[in-house]
């Protein structure tokens, strides 16, 4: 599945948020449309006042774990850039992550230490298969 057979203009955006207490699933970061399709980015923000460390997870029978990312406190807010949960992968799939339709993106904690009132919130950019 080559980059170009995507379609930009059916591009699709979804978002997933970590509260506390949910640490015991990975969090999908696709809207299960079934499609095959390219992901661009995946965006974190933290809103607690500590970092907090996730995989980058490929959602299979056993969960793949394609990098492990640090987002530290306050990561989308004050100036602060969100962090591209991609920046940490290898350079080649950093243009664009390519998925059938069988197969999805999650996210999950390392250490769930989330404080109270506080979430992680993941935006994922991409676009389907045209």
């Amino acid at each position: 599945m080559g980059l170009s057979q995507f379609d930009e203009s059916s591009p699709f955006t979804a978002r997933g948020v970590f509260n506390p207490g949910d640490f015991n699933t990975a969090l999908p970061l696709e809207d299960n449309s079934n499609r095959p399709r390219r992901f661009d980015a995946v965006l974190a923000v933290n809103t607690d006042s500590i970092d907090h460390t996730v995989q980058l997870i490929w959602v299979t029978g056993a969960n793949l774990v394609l990098t492990t990312v640090n987002v530290p406190a306050g990561a989308g807010f004050g100036g602060a850039l969100p962090v591209n949960l991609f920046d940490s992968l290898p350079a080649a799939l950093q243009g664009g992550f390519p998925l059938a339709n069988d197969v999805q993106l999650g996210v999950q904690f390392l250490v769930p230490d989330l404080n109270a009132g506080k979430q992680l919130q993941f935006s994922s950019f991409g676009g389907y298969l045209g």
